[in-house]
């Protein structure tokens, strides 16, 4: 679509930035799921719902969407904060090979700035029940904390409703999408509740 691909503004790059991410993880879940592995698929849902989160998060302001625009560069630089500080990484004047760490490590921190909080997000965009319904229980398999809740046999069964969540996951992220850069507005909670769960 031209309307995405042509994105001028930051907001609307931003956003099409999280469609072409969906495009591929939806494409790679298919792979998985079709040879059977739920742990893989709950994790693409969990991953999805995060970038729901964002997306409509960011369909909200411009100012929020150039918060993700550097959400990137913020959490290489607080990575790269936690190595230095815990003596993984040194930066080396490139002449002498002095320790220049402490010199340059304020100014790394600084680039760190505050780290987006998922749970946050998800609760000030109106989503704090698709982030205890949903992407709380798929957060188990992304940490490996499934151990004696699903006997192996259940868990190929977990598959289908998995997908069927992943797909309407998707349709919302595409319709926030959409509104944003189709229609130049926000998603209402209320619409995307109805689209995951159906009315009330």
């Amino acid at each position: 679509m031209p309307a995405y691909r042509d994105a001028q503004n930051q907001q609307h790059q931003v956003v099409r930035h999280y469609l072409d991410r969906s495009r591929e993880l939806a494409s790679a879940c298919l792979f998985v799921a079709d040879a059977g592995l739920t742990v893989p698929t709950m994790v693409f849902l969990r991953v999805l719902c995060e970038d729901l989160f964002l997306i409509t998060w960011a369909t909200r302001s411009e100012t929020n969407a150039a918060r993700l625009a550097n959400a990137g560069v913020e959490a290489l630089a607080h990575l790269a904060a936690v190595n230095l500080e815990r003596g993984w990484m040194h930066i080396l004047k490139k002449d002498s090979r002095e320790d220049h760490t402490r010199a340059m490590l304020p100014k790394i921190r600084k680039m760190a700035g505050d780290r987006l909080h998922i749970e946050q997000i998800a609760r000030n965009v109106g989503l704090g029940g698709v982030y205890d319904v949903v992407y709380r229980p798929a957060s188990l398999e992304v940490h490996g904390k499934t151990f004696g809740v699903f006997s192996s046999n259940e868990g190929s069964g977990a598959i289908t409703p998995t997908l069927i969540a992943i797909i309407s996951v998707l349709d919302v992220i595409m319709l926030v999408a959409d509104n944003c850069v189709l229609r130049g507005g926000a998603t209402e909670p209320s619409e995307i509740l109805g689209r995951l769960f159906g009315p009330e």
